[in-house]
């Protein structure tokens, strides 16, 4: 089991006693030459949150540039180029090991605690992998028109609250005392949120002095422990999950609620129509029998005038039946006229066609019979050929012959 690894510090455009300042931080990270020397194969860093490593220094700069501050005279003027203006975060993780969450799972867990505690101001977030273990580097830009980077350092925050210019020793010592305070609180923030829960532990051993055996049960402990919420993290999931169904179904069984309402409305509706329409039936029904008897009556007592009403009534009835057939047929015969119309139309066709073939075989025939006229001169040739002619079955004339005088053959 390994203990969790977070830094935090500030930079400025001037370079500080180390050397380093914020384009020394901008080519670090982007891994430019001669900015990354401790890198054996240096790797292009993977963008993990935000806008790109060229945009935010350009973003930078551009700020810085224009940042301005009021001095105690009241003046406006552009901030000192050793003021810190970038905010930086390193996160590490330990590498696989037992009871360790993965990069992918730690890293979403270190953005997310990046994201509530900086907000808007978390520019981006990269990561490399080009060294011994996986870590990000994350971004912050002042909000403020003044971009004082210091404001967002815990450490640096409370001990500003406490010392002043020209503070005693005193002054320092309680300072910096509440300047690790404020640091110890911070990585107890981070361990909280996302180095307990991934499997790490708070300090390493050399840090508080443990023992081997203590370190290992500290180890063994945060096993459990991680192990332990991963099982509460996966019963919350199942509960969610039930809950939702659970919103679901409750969704459905008012749906269905509300379609038995209907329904039930509208059962009810048909029935009161239904029963409305038996009452009006049976009225119907008693009033038809009340005239039945009525005239059942009426006959009884009618006698002759009776007997004459029946037989006025018999012959309005055949008449009604007579003028009743003629209108059926008539309306029959209006039904079938378009049929008939179509009828009389064919009928006038096919007379027409017939008329046109006549005409056309009439043609034909003269035709034919022009075609057969023997011309004058070889008439005596014909009435010799038709004197030879020795049985009835031959050819009529040479127009159905071949003969030698005319250039037919007979005999074929």
């Amino acid at each position: 089991m390994s203990y969790q690894f977070a830094h935090l510090n500030v930079y400025s455009r001037k370079a500080d006693k180390t050397g380093v300042n914020t384009d020394f931080v901008f080519g670090e990270v982007m891994r430019e030459a001669g900015f990354c020397n401790h890198v054996e194969h240096p790797e292009e860093p993977v963008l993990a949150y935000g806008m790109s490593v060229a945009d935010l220094k350009r973003l930078h700069d551009e700020r810085a540039g224009e940042a301005r501050t009021t001095n105690a005279k009241g003046q406006s003027r552009s901030i000192r180029k050793d003021q810190k203006t970038l905010v930086t975060v390193i996160l590490s993780h330990p590498g696989d090991g037992d009871g360790v969450a993965s990069v992918d799972e730690w890293q979403e867990r270190s953005i997310a605690w990046l994201k509530d505690k900086y907000g808007d101001d978390l520019k981006t977030v990269v990561r490399h992998n080009d060294e011994s273990y996986p870590h990000l580097h994350a971004y912050i830009l002042p909000a403020g028109a003044d971009m004082k980077a210091a404001e967002y350092h815990p450490g640096m925050s409370a001990k500003s609250a406490i010392v002043g210019r020209g503070a005693s020793i005193e002054e320092n010592r309680l300072g910096d005392r509440a300047y690790r305070q404020a640091m110890r609180e911070w990585q107890d923030d981070y361990y909280d949120n996302v180095g307990r829960v991934c499997g790490l532990t708070r300090i390493g051993p050399g840090g508080r002095r443990l023992s081997k055996a203590a370190h290992n049960a500290e180890k063994s402990q945060a096993k459990r422990l991680r192990e332990a919420m991963s099982y509460e993290n996966e019963i919350k999931e199942k509960q969610r999950s039930l809950v939702k169904d659970e919103l679901a179904l409750n969704i459905q069984a008012s749906k269905l609620a509300e379609e038995q309402r209907v329904f039930e409305g509208k059962r009810l509706f048909v029935a009161q129509v239904w029963d409305v329409l038996n009452r009006e039936i049976r009225r119907s029904y008693r009033s038809v029998k009340k005239l039945r008897d009525e005239l059942k009556t009426e006959r009884e007592k009618g006698g002759k005038w009776g007997e004459f009403f029946r037989s006025m009534i018999g012959k309005s009835l055949d008449n009604i039946k007579r003028d009743e057939r003629k209108a059926g047929i008539e309306q029959g015969r209006v039904e079938r006229q378009p049929e008939i119309n179509r009828a009389n139309d064919r009928a006038v066709r096919l007379e027409k066609e017939r008329d046109r073939a006549r005409q056309d075989l009439k043609k034909e025939q003269e035709a034919r019979a022009k075609d057969c006229v023997i011309p004058a001169k070889e008439v005596p040739e014909y009435a010799k050929w038709k004197s030879e002619q020795r049985t009835r079955n031959a050819p009529a004339g040479p127009e159905r012959s071949n003969s030698r005088a005319f250039g037919y053959s007979y005999n074929q």
